[in-house]
């Protein structure tokens, strides 16, 4: 078992309270901040695969360096009922603080071994912006920008720009390596 908590200086996972008073939870994992959120060797030359299961309330997006597995479907969890037990101290305390609440679960495939500071997860009630159209030669890289709600009416002047500059940079780096891009989606 391991624990750790949120920061607020960017280093693990980060905890950010908008303007608004949305809620939002990210990780910072670079240079070498991996260990602040879980156990693992932070450095480039040891790689791992990860696989992420993450409990959210019901109105937030999660998003890690995988696709989700099943698709986008939420699978309803209300803790403490009879159906959904954790085991264990610190998991009971969670239950226990958080009794009746409905999360949902998210779970993500696993990676092909990538070095910690890589790996990512968001979490929070962020507004998804997709491509206008589809680009054929990146069909198999789907794009998307995930961004606070009180920023949504400004990244939406510039995501099209944005959408266009990345795809750019893809076609570059698979060109200039010979090597496709080597994940599943672009968020």
């Amino acid at each position: 078992m391991f624990e750790s908590e949120y920061v607020t200086d960017c280093a693990g996972i980060h905890y950010f309270k908008d303007v608004d008073g949305s809620e939002y939870c990210y990780s910072e994992l670079e240079p070498a901040n991996a260990h602040n959120w879980f156990p693992c060797f932070d450095q480039p030359d040891l790689k791992a695969p990860y696989r992420l299961l993450v409990f959210a309330p019901e109105e937030w997006k999660v998003i890690s360096t995988c696709r989700q597995v099943g698709g986008p479907d939420k699978t309803k969890i209300v803790l403490g009922s009879p159906v959904f037990r954790l085991d264990g101290d610190i998991l009971k305390e969670f239950t226990d603080s958080f009794k009746g609440a409905t999360f949902y679960a998210v779970e993500f495939a696993k990676t092909e071994p990538i070095s910690t500071y890589i790996y990512s997860m968001v979490a929070g009630p962020y507004d998804e912006i997709k491509p206008l159209k589809d680009d054929p030669e990146l069909r198999d890289v789907p794009l998307r920008l995930f961004c606070r709600s009180s920023l949504t009416q400004y990244v939406n002047d510039i995501a099209e720009d944005w959408f266009r500059v990345t795809r750019q940079g893809i076609k570059y780096y698979q060109e200039m390596f010979d090597s496709k891009y080597p994940f599943d989606k672009l968020d």
